[in-house]
């Protein structure tokens, strides 16, 4: 039996070590998480615990001694929940530099307005409405027609082609000439009196017809002549009107290209507008993320110097709790010694 005993010393001094050990441990890594609530704690550091204030499970200790109750079944510390874990609460929030606070807002956006300025120049100017203006111009169309036909009648009497009313006249007083030199020769009597009353007649009638021969000529040159006035005045006010119609036509034309060219400017302008509300996104997007981007390797390099600092931290006690457990082991192992060497005192 007293064979067994530095045996189970031995076990005993190094559970208590372990216990130690882990307890040291347990309180460097709750110390190293004290920043586990910061506001960008845990980008690009995977091995650190989530949670804050240490982990989820402690070592239970003795109330009396505060020494690590071992389980002898395991050899380990029994663990019992941490009072001070709480779960991890960074209070990062990516959506806060998204546009719109949400992921992907920034291009449907942009993307909206980049299709509002590629549309804006499929849009017309206004349409001018020429109904009214349009049955003119046929009216006056129908008009022109009716007026080349009366030109075409003055042209004929420019020309002498029509007949001459000062003609009819003069042959009508020649007519009437003729019958009163007859009315005359047949009132003569004798035969010495009919030949005197015929030789009159033909004289009279003869210097009649070649007066009104000569009147009629005059008389139908100012006609034609009249008639060209006429024929000349005519085509002018017709041509006066041709070119007020493509005055007009012309106006409504330049009228409709200015409305045409007015659109376009504002489907321009419009256009640029939304290109440029969309690049006012984007770069709205682009300094959110740089914040974003500047945050994180914020919170990266101060993870890191966290972790140098842990890591220091874990080595020392890590010493300290390795010198602790020799120095327990040694004490134990001069006592357990000790102990075994005293001689008995039921023996002489």
């Amino acid at each position: 039996m007293p064979f067994f005993l530095p045996a189970l010393a031995a076990a005993g001094v190094a559970a208590a070590a372990s216990a130690a050990g882990a307890g040291v441990h347990a309180a460097a890594t709750e110390a190293a998480n004290d920043y586990e609530g910061s506001e960008h704690s845990g980008w690009g550091n995977e091995n650190r615990h989530s949670g804050s204030g240490g982990p989820p499970t402690i070592p239970k200790t003795d109330p009396k001694t505060g020494v690590p109750v071992i389980d002898f079944t395991t050899g380990l510390p029994e663990m019992v929940p941490n009072p001070n874990y709480k779960p991890p609460s960074s209070g990062y929030n990516a959506g806060k530099y998204e546009y719109g606070g949400k992921a992907g807002m920034a291009d449907s956006q942009a993307g909206y307005y980049m299709g509002l300025g590629a549309g804006s120049q499929n849009r017309m100017g206004a349409q001018a409405d020429y109904t009214a203006a349009n049955a003119d111009r046929q009216n006056a169309a129908l008009a022109r027609a009716q007026q080349d036909q009366a030109l075409g009648l003055q042209r004929d009497a420019a020309m002498g082609l029509t007949p001459s009313v000062a003609q009819q006249q003069m042959q009508q007083g020649l007519d009437q000439a003729m019958r009163g030199q007859e009315s005359q020769r047949s009132s003569a009597r004798g035969a010495a009196g009919v030949a005197m009353a015929d030789y009159a007649a033909a004289g009279n009638i003869a210097s009649a017809q070649q007066q009104v021969g000569v009147q009629s000529s005059i008389l139908r040159a100012q006609e034609m002549a009249q008639a060209r006035d006429a024929y000349q005045a005519g085509a002018t006010g017709m041509r006066g009107m041709d070119y007020s119609a493509a005055q007009q036509a012309a106006g409504m034309a330049q009228f409709q290209t200015e409305q045409e060219m007015r659109q376009r400017q504002m489907n321009d302008q419009r256009e640029l507008g939304m290109y440029g509300a969309a690049e006012g996104i984007r770069g709205q997007q682009m300094q959110g993320n740089l914040q974003q981007q500047s945050a994180m390797m914020n919170a990266y390099l101060e993870n890191q110097r966290l972790y140098q600092a842990r890591e220091a931290g874990e080595a020392a006690q890590a010493g300290q709790a390795v010198q602790m457990g020799i120095g327990g082991a040694a004490g134990a192992a001069s006592a357990l010694a000790s102990a075994y060497m005293r001689p008995d005192p039921g023996k002489p």
